[in-house]
């Protein structure tokens, strides 16, 4: 499936990081190495390794891995950047630890009995002043509802966070510095839909909160 959403000509999801997760890149460590999960195209790892990181990007998708290979070379940043094919939820994703860790959209495509296997591990990752971005797909989405334009792939998602859920497992984990949840409206990737998200900012507890 994913295979053939990489496949287009116009890249799915874009080239560029969201304003959000852009900002979190600017406030986060430029040294170090960083993961990403279900890095797709690789807009966030991209923007990541032209930061200064050394990335370690997960993706299922084939195609997607060649094209974000091909978008590193073209950026100058061939050797800054890591594709490794495989599932989120087993791959060997590299040796840690990481300063940063990114699961964008990627924890809701797997069962929930996963995702929360999978959470303390990638915790267990993150360097002693580290920080991780995680955003979900919630039960307010069209995807879930059946209210409104839903996105062409709902069909992926596995499992629709209910409020507070995500909140809930990440807690005991990491120092919470930020968390809301949100509606918002994306044309990144077919006709234009809505979408609704749960986003998490966390710090290993060693982690100053000057560094975000």
């Amino acid at each position: 499936y994913f295979d053939r959403l990489y496949s287009r000509d116009q890249p799915t999801y874009g080239l560029l990081p969201s304003s959000e997760i852009m900002q979190f890149l600017r406030e986060s460590p430029r040294q170090g190495k960083a993961l990403d999960l279900g890095s797709g195209l690789g807009r966030n790892a991209l923007a990541r390794a032209a930061m200064g990181l050394n990335v370690n990007a997960v993706e299922a998708a084939p195609v997607a891995l060649e094209r974000m290979a091909g978008q590193a070379r073209t950026l100058g940043l061939d050797g800054k950047v890591r594709g490794i094919p495989g599932d989120i939820r087993r791959v060997d994703v590299g040796a840690g630890p990481f300063s940063v860790i990114v699961a964008a959209t990627s924890p809701d495509h797997v069962p929930l009995v996963d995702c929360a296997a999978m959470l303390p591990r990638l915790v267990s990752m993150l360097a002693p002043d580290g920080v991780m971005f995680v955003e979900v797909h919630t039960t307010d989405d069209p995807g879930c509802t059946g209210e409104g334009p839903p996105s062409p792939t709902a069909s992926a998602v596995q499992h629709y966070f209910p409020p507070g859920q995500l909140l809930e497992m990440c807690q005991p984990l990491l120092r919470i510095v930020q968390y809301h949840e949100r509606l918002e409206w994306d044309d990144t990737h077919g006709p234009r839909h809505q979408h609704g998200k749960a986003v998490m900012l966390g710090l290993s507890h060693g982690c100053p909160l000057a560094r975000v």
